[in-house]
Protein backbone atom coordinates (compact mmCIF):
# COMPACT_ATOMS: atom_id res chain seq x y z
CA UNK A 1 0.00 0.00 0.00
CA UNK A 2 1.25 3.19 -0.89
CA UNK A 3 2.57 5.68 1.92
CA UNK A 4 -0.54 8.24 3.14
CA UNK A 5 0.22 12.11 2.76
CA UNK A 6 0.67 13.91 5.26
CA UNK A 7 -1.74 16.54 5.81
CA UNK A 8 -0.38 19.02 7.95
CA UNK A 9 -2.32 21.32 10.68
CA UNK A 10 -0.59 24.22 11.89
CA UNK A 11 -2.24 25.43 15.59
CA UNK A 12 -1.43 27.68 17.97
CA UNK A 13 -1.90 25.71 21.12
CA UNK A 14 -2.80 22.64 22.48
CA UNK A 15 -6.46 22.87 22.92
CA UNK A 16 -6.39 23.68 19.39
CA UNK A 17 -4.85 20.81 18.75
CA UNK A 18 -7.24 18.88 21.25
CA UNK A 19 -10.10 20.06 19.83
CA UNK A 20 -9.63 19.25 16.06
CA UNK A 21 -7.05 16.43 15.33
CA UNK A 22 -9.00 13.40 15.54
CA UNK A 23 -12.38 14.75 13.33
CA UNK A 24 -10.02 15.89 10.72
CA UNK A 25 -8.33 12.44 10.68
CA UNK A 26 -12.14 11.05 10.13
CA UNK A 27 -13.02 14.27 7.76
CA UNK A 28 -8.88 12.72 5.40
CA UNK A 29 -9.34 9.40 5.56
CA UNK A 30 -6.80 8.80 2.85
CA UNK A 31 -4.27 11.15 4.30
CA UNK A 32 -2.25 11.24 7.39
CA UNK A 33 -3.45 13.91 9.65
CA UNK A 34 -0.38 15.53 12.00
CA UNK A 35 -0.86 18.52 13.73
CA UNK A 36 1.98 21.48 14.55
CA UNK A 37 1.25 23.24 17.67
CA UNK A 38 3.26 26.23 17.91
CA UNK A 39 2.68 27.38 21.16
CA UNK A 40 2.47 31.05 20.07
CA UNK A 41 1.24 33.60 17.69
CA UNK A 42 4.09 33.22 15.32
CA UNK A 43 2.45 35.96 13.34
CA UNK A 44 3.27 38.27 16.80
CA UNK A 45 6.19 37.15 17.79
CA UNK A 46 8.94 39.97 18.26
CA UNK A 47 11.54 39.12 15.84
CA UNK A 48 8.72 38.41 12.98
CA UNK A 49 7.57 40.65 9.81
CA UNK A 50 7.01 40.64 6.29
CA UNK A 51 10.40 39.97 5.33
CA UNK A 52 11.28 36.84 7.34
CA UNK A 53 7.33 35.54 8.37
CA UNK A 54 7.33 32.60 5.95
CA UNK A 55 10.89 31.73 6.25
CA UNK A 56 10.03 31.18 9.93
CA UNK A 57 6.73 29.26 9.06
CA UNK A 58 8.96 27.28 6.70
CA UNK A 59 11.47 26.45 9.41
CA UNK A 60 8.59 25.50 12.08
CA UNK A 61 7.33 23.11 9.50
CA UNK A 62 10.88 21.61 8.80
CA UNK A 63 11.80 21.43 12.12
CA UNK A 64 8.62 19.35 12.87
CA UNK A 65 8.98 16.98 9.77
CA UNK A 66 12.45 16.11 11.16
CA UNK A 67 11.03 14.83 14.58
CA UNK A 68 8.81 12.66 12.91
CA UNK A 69 11.15 10.01 10.74
CA UNK A 70 13.25 12.76 8.38
CA UNK A 71 10.19 13.41 6.60
CA UNK A 72 10.70 15.48 3.28
CA UNK A 73 8.44 18.08 1.21
CA UNK A 74 7.57 15.80 -1.11
CA UNK A 75 5.57 13.62 1.92
CA UNK A 76 3.24 16.50 2.45
CA UNK A 77 -0.30 16.48 0.48
CA UNK A 78 -0.90 20.09 1.91
CA UNK A 79 -0.43 22.40 4.93
CA UNK A 80 -3.37 24.20 6.83
CA UNK A 81 -2.62 26.70 9.11
CA UNK A 82 -5.14 27.98 11.30
CA UNK A 83 -4.98 31.77 13.14
CA UNK A 84 -7.17 33.66 15.40
CA UNK A 85 -7.84 36.74 14.46
CA UNK A 86 -7.61 38.66 17.74
CA UNK A 87 -9.44 41.67 16.30
CA UNK A 88 -6.18 42.67 14.53
CA UNK A 89 -8.02 44.40 11.76
CA UNK A 90 -10.27 46.70 14.11
CA UNK A 91 -10.23 50.60 14.02
CA UNK A 92 -7.41 51.66 16.65
CA UNK A 93 -10.31 53.92 18.09
CA UNK A 94 -11.71 50.73 19.52
CA UNK A 95 -8.94 49.69 21.77
CA UNK A 96 -9.89 51.23 24.41
CA UNK A 97 -7.97 51.96 27.61
CA UNK A 98 -8.92 50.17 30.82
CA UNK A 99 -6.78 50.06 34.14
CA UNK A 100 -8.33 47.35 35.99
CA UNK A 101 -7.49 44.79 33.19
CA UNK A 102 -4.84 42.65 33.55
CA UNK A 103 -5.31 41.17 30.37
CA UNK A 104 -6.71 42.14 27.27
CA UNK A 105 -10.66 41.84 27.28
CA UNK A 106 -12.28 41.27 24.21
CA UNK A 107 -16.25 42.03 23.19
CA UNK A 108 -17.57 41.99 19.63
CA UNK A 109 -17.06 45.46 19.94
CA UNK A 110 -14.04 46.52 21.20
CA UNK A 111 -10.78 45.39 22.87
CA UNK A 112 -10.38 46.96 26.87
CA UNK A 113 -6.42 46.77 27.94
CA UNK A 114 -4.41 48.52 30.37
CA UNK A 115 -1.93 48.98 27.38
CA UNK A 116 -3.68 50.74 23.80
CA UNK A 117 0.00 51.46 22.25
CA UNK A 118 0.92 47.63 22.61
CA UNK A 119 -2.01 46.67 21.15
CA UNK A 120 -1.88 48.64 18.54
CA UNK A 121 1.32 47.92 17.72
CA UNK A 122 0.42 43.39 18.00
CA UNK A 123 -2.27 44.56 15.58
CA UNK A 124 -0.14 45.91 12.75
CA UNK A 125 2.40 43.47 13.10
CA UNK A 126 -0.19 40.94 12.60
CA UNK A 127 -1.76 42.40 10.34
CA UNK A 128 1.07 42.80 8.20
CA UNK A 129 2.38 39.41 8.58
CA UNK A 130 -0.65 37.76 7.44
CA UNK A 131 -0.90 39.70 4.71
CA UNK A 132 2.49 38.29 3.45
CA UNK A 133 1.56 34.85 4.04
CA UNK A 134 -1.29 35.47 2.29
CA UNK A 135 0.52 36.21 -0.86
CA UNK A 136 1.96 32.75 -1.09
CA UNK A 137 0.63 29.70 -2.13
CA UNK A 138 3.22 26.80 -1.24
CA UNK A 139 5.66 26.31 1.80
CA UNK A 140 9.38 24.79 1.56
CA UNK A 141 9.11 24.96 -2.40
CA UNK A 142 6.15 22.64 -3.10
CA UNK A 143 3.78 22.16 -0.35
CA UNK A 144 0.70 23.79 -0.84
CA UNK A 145 0.04 26.51 1.90
CA UNK A 146 -3.09 27.88 3.09
CA UNK A 147 -4.25 30.29 5.63
CA UNK A 148 -7.27 29.93 7.52
CA UNK A 149 -9.20 31.85 11.09
CA UNK A 150 -10.81 31.77 13.82
CA UNK A 151 -12.19 35.03 14.96
CA UNK A 152 -11.91 36.18 17.55
CA UNK A 153 -10.43 33.16 18.36
CA UNK A 154 -10.49 29.13 18.14
CA UNK A 155 -12.68 29.52 21.21
CA UNK A 156 -15.29 31.95 19.94
CA UNK A 157 -16.22 29.97 16.90
CA UNK A 158 -16.63 26.92 18.29
CA UNK A 159 -18.33 27.36 21.24
CA UNK A 160 -19.63 30.75 21.32
CA UNK A 161 -17.28 31.48 24.76
CA UNK A 162 -14.15 34.31 24.58
CA UNK A 163 -11.75 35.58 27.43
CA UNK A 164 -11.66 32.05 28.47
CA UNK A 165 -9.04 30.85 30.48
CA UNK A 166 -6.77 27.75 29.78
CA UNK A 167 -8.17 25.20 31.76
CA UNK A 168 -11.51 26.35 30.34
CA UNK A 169 -9.92 25.55 27.20
CA UNK A 170 -9.29 22.10 27.86
CA UNK A 171 -12.80 21.58 29.08
CA UNK A 172 -14.29 22.82 26.00
CA UNK A 173 -11.93 21.26 23.68
CA UNK A 174 -12.67 17.50 25.13
CA UNK A 175 -16.56 18.44 24.97
CA UNK A 176 -16.14 19.11 21.17
CA UNK A 177 -14.30 16.55 20.42
CA UNK A 178 -16.61 14.04 22.42
CA UNK A 179 -19.79 15.31 20.65
CA UNK A 180 -17.47 15.31 17.18
CA UNK A 181 -15.27 12.32 16.78
CA UNK A 182 -17.76 9.66 15.52
CA UNK A 183 -19.82 12.35 13.63
CA UNK A 184 -17.16 14.12 11.32
CA UNK A 185 -20.01 15.29 8.70
CA UNK A 186 -21.91 16.82 11.60
CA UNK A 187 -18.40 18.88 12.34
CA UNK A 188 -18.01 19.79 8.48
CA UNK A 189 -21.43 21.31 8.08
CA UNK A 190 -21.16 23.28 11.69
CA UNK A 191 -18.13 24.95 10.75
CA UNK A 192 -19.49 25.53 7.06
CA UNK A 193 -23.56 26.24 7.36
CA UNK A 194 -23.30 28.48 10.03
CA UNK A 195 -23.98 31.61 10.65
CA UNK A 196 -20.25 32.07 11.47
CA UNK A 197 -19.44 30.56 8.73
CA UNK A 198 -17.36 32.29 5.79
CA UNK A 199 -17.88 29.82 2.82
CA UNK A 200 -20.90 29.98 1.04
CA UNK A 201 -20.34 32.64 -1.64
CA UNK A 202 -17.39 33.19 -0.41
CA UNK A 203 -13.66 31.94 -2.18
CA UNK A 204 -10.16 32.03 -0.12
CA UNK A 205 -9.31 35.47 -1.15
CA UNK A 206 -13.02 37.10 -0.56
CA UNK A 207 -13.39 35.00 3.01
CA UNK A 208 -9.56 36.95 3.78
CA UNK A 209 -11.24 40.24 1.90
CA UNK A 210 -14.68 40.21 4.78
CA UNK A 211 -12.52 39.53 7.77
CA UNK A 212 -10.44 42.44 7.63
CA UNK A 213 -13.16 44.74 7.28
CA UNK A 214 -15.37 47.50 10.18
CA UNK A 215 -15.16 44.77 13.36
CA UNK A 216 -15.50 41.82 11.34
CA UNK A 217 -12.03 40.22 13.14
CA UNK A 218 -13.57 40.91 16.64
CA UNK A 219 -17.02 39.01 16.02
CA UNK A 220 -17.54 35.15 15.20
CA UNK A 221 -16.23 34.00 12.03
CA UNK A 222 -14.58 31.24 10.55
CA UNK A 223 -13.61 30.58 6.64
CA UNK A 224 -12.53 27.15 7.46
CA UNK A 225 -15.24 25.43 6.10
CA UNK A 226 -13.68 26.05 2.63
CA UNK A 227 -10.74 23.71 3.69
CA UNK A 228 -13.34 21.14 2.48
CA UNK A 229 -14.98 22.62 -0.67
CA UNK A 230 -12.20 20.98 -2.65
Amino acid sequence: MARKKVVLLIVEGPSDQDSLELIFDKLFPNDKIMVCVMHCDITTERKNNPSNIVDAVTKRVKEYAGKYGGLKAGHFQEIIHLIDTDGSFIPDDHIIHDSEVKTPIYTLSEIRTNNCSGIISRNNQKQSNINKLLTISHIWRIIPYRLFYFSCNLEHVLHNQNNVTDEEKEQLAHLFVKKYKDNPEGFKSYISNSDFSICDGYDYKSGWEYIKQDLNSLNRYTNLGLCFKE
